[in-house]
């Protein structure tokens, strides 16, 4: 019994990407999984993460196929090692959920992943978002143990739809105020390869520009194709 409880498959641990890329990894001896240890205290052998692909390695001299997501908190490497994988069904811009285990090599942190999901509405991450704040202001380190998880299975059951709707329409437009001029604008001026932040900011009559520009992407409305390029989520 001891030892199929060690080989029992360890819950997926919502969070963000930053708690993983600046979390402290761990490596276990025998049958007990490597994990990461979050700033906040959990202990992540399997993450369940959400974002969007910001790129995706086509070379094909590597041994494996790599994502790079990005969740608005920080971007991590999606690595497999599988000959015939189902990474190279997502193309940059795609959001996807990815339920993995953590890695690291040359102190940089990585997930192999178990399932990748597209998700069809990006309204899931600004969901996926509030859900994590709330949970972690009701973390305390004593009571990690009963703190809640999330299998990949259950995402869409776990929240209420009319109340997931109330949410995001009170609670996003209150962190984010007034963001369509800006989302609008970066969707009218790209051509297909994204915008220039600079640019953007000398197109639009608005104040506070960059900030709003960092509200997107937070919520995920946007992302940046590379430094400096930001590009609207379709």
């Amino acid at each position: 019994m001891p030892e199929l409880q060690r080989q029992r498959r360890q819950v997926a641990v919502k969070v963000r990407i930053k708690d993983i890329v600046y979390g402290r990894y761990v490596k276990e001896e025998g049958w007990t999984p490597n994990f990461v240890e979050t700033e906040e205290g959990l202990k992540v052998s399997r993450a369940n993460i959400m974002g969007a692909v910001v790129f995706r390695s086509d070379e094909e001299n590597f041994n494996y196929k790599n994502l790079i997501v990005d969740d608005g908190s920080g971007k991590i490497s999606v690595r497999s090692f599988e000959k015939n994988d189902s990474l190279n069904n997502f193309d940059i811009g795609d959001i996807i959920l990815v339920i993995g285990r953590p890695r690291e090599f040359n102190d940089e942190k990585y997930l192999i992943p178990e399932i990748v999901k597209k998700i069809q509405d990006v309204k899931w991450i600004q969901v996926r978002n509030l859900e994590l704040d709330k949970l972690n202001k009701n973390i305390k380190k004593s009571d990690l143990k009963n703190s809640e998880h999330i299998e990949v299975e259950t995402i869409k059951n776990d929240i209420n739809e009319n109340s997931q709707n109330k949410v995001v329409r009170e609670e996003i437009r209150e962190d984010a105020p007034d963001p369509n001029v800006i989302y609008d604008l970066i969707k009218k001026l790209d051509t297909g390869g994204g915008v220039l932040i600079d640019d953007i900011i000398k197109k639009s009559d608005s104040e506070n520009v960059e900030k709003k520009i960092n509200d997107l992407l937070e919520n995920g409305d946007i992302f940046e194709v590379k430094p400096g390029i930001v590009k609207v989520l379709e």
